[in-house]
């Protein structure tokens, strides 16, 4: 058994990041019984940041004065007795034996965070690991790294390959929130719809004339299916979006709940899933598409408008040189590389596009799924859960590391 004793995520403050590396923490808790402590790393400028990034290179096979200097020049005295106290309350030192190696764990998300993870766990070695491939730092430097497909990660042992992102959604707990929500708003209609609206990126464009042309045919089918819609919007979505989403929902008494993204409030979504049968996603988020499945939902995938420009003509070229096999898969990126990970989501099952959708509802073929009430006491065999899978894997490398260490 893994004798984790805690577990740290360092903290970028970017939510997606957060979200994904809280996920993973949480089903190691639970397999290991080790606490999560979040600590927030400090933020860099755009020049320190390169610089600092390039040098934590060296932190993987350096010593702890290395790492020491390098948490210095980073600005990180703070965060460095905020981790000592909890090592010391924790009983965490640095190893006198191989075994003790495995008592501590960092775990961070993207770019940002992920030197502090190197420089930290060389300084007590102990383990740390990485959600999605860091800028420059890459992969190999961590003991663990958790690498979404669509990034085309290398087959390296220290690598466990996602589909989406892992997130904080667990199914079992879904069935009381879903609950407070039809309390708070409640349903007109036996069937419960859910639909999350993203937003604008450097890819995609969710405009009030999309926007619009959606919420109609979901009323459509709502009303085919005699169901009710919870609605919901991102940060990202334009202000003139959801002004048009708040007048439809002020006409259509189907729409029993809207909660703009922008407004600050407590996040919907895991209620959403809880209730609704049927999820709808706009297509520029895969953290919702991953949130949903991981709920158990078929997703309904709602296509918005694509940016245009010289960004979206090079991401165009690349695809078709991958697909005429002059470049690798691992060159594409933008909306090429996110078609590719909707159509994954496709092939096994948890994803129709809303065309399918209306087709098999409107033929009378397709059932949403029932709400998540009788799931209360689900098993944790999750059909869908890469946060848990991830963790598992980690546990499993552990073991068999340890095992070789004590020969049984």
């Amino acid at each position: 058994m893994w004798p984790l004793k805690q577990i740290v995520i360092l903290s970028d403050g970017i939510p997606g990041h957060v979200s994904q590396s809280r996920g993973i923490a949480a089903w190691l808790s639970r397999l290991t019984e080790a606490p999560v402590h979040e600590a927030a790393v400090p933020a860099l400028g755009a020049v320190d940041k390169r610089r600092l990034r390039t040098s934590a290179l060296r932190l993987a096979d350096g010593g702890r004065a290395r790492a020491r200097d390098w948490l210095i020049e980073a600005g990180c005295e703070s965060l460095v007795r905020e981790i000592g106290q909890l090592f010391l309350q924790r009983e965490i030192r640095y190893p006198q034996s191989p075994r003790e190696k495995y008592e501590a764990l960092f775990i961070s998300a993207g770019s940002g965070a992920a030197p502090f993870n190197l420089a930290l766990g060389a300084l007590w070695q102990c383990l740390s690991a990485t959600i999605m491939t860091p800028t420059l730092i890459g992969t190999a430097p961590f003991d663990f790294a958790i690498v979404p497909e669509h990034d085309w990660p290398e087959g390296d042992d220290n690598i466990f390959v996602t589909l989406g992102a892992p997130n904080r959604i667990v199914k079992e707990e879904l069935f009381m929130l879903g609950t407070e929500l039809a309390n708070e708003f409640p349903p007109l209609y036996e069937n419960h719809w859910g639909v999350l609206f993203g937003g604008n990126d450097a890819n995609y464009r969710v405009s009030p004339e999309v926007a619009g042309e959606l919420i109609e045919t979901i009323l459509e089918l709502a009303s085919l299916r005699e169901a009710d819609l919870y609605v919901t919007t991102s940060r990202r979505t334009p202000h003139k979006t959801e002004l048009l989403l708040a007048g439809v929902a002020e006409c259509e008494e189907r729409i029993r709940m809207l909660v703009s993204g922008s407004a600050g409030g407590p996040n919907p979504v895991p209620a959403m899933l809880g209730l609704c049968g049927t999820i709808f996603c706009t297509e520029d988020s895969i953290s919702m598409v991953s949130e949903a499945a991981t709920a158990g939902h078929r997703i309904v995938l709602l296509r918005v408008d694509r940016a245009g420009g010289l960004r979206a003509a090079i991401q165009s070229l690349c695809e078709r040189l991958v697909d005429k096999g002059v470049l690798s898969p691992r060159k594409l990126w933008g909306v090429p590389r996110f078609d590719r990970t909707l159509q994954s989501f496709a092939d096994r099952g948890l994803l129709v596009e809303l065309d399918d959708f209306a087709a098999e509802l409107r033929g009378g073929q397709v059932e949403a799924a029932p709400a998540r009430r009788e799931e209360e006491n689900a098993p944790l065999d999750e059909p869908f859960n890469e946060a848990r899978r991830a963790a598992l894997w980690m546990c499993e490398a552990v073991a068999e590391e340890l095992a070789e260490l004590t020969g049984e």
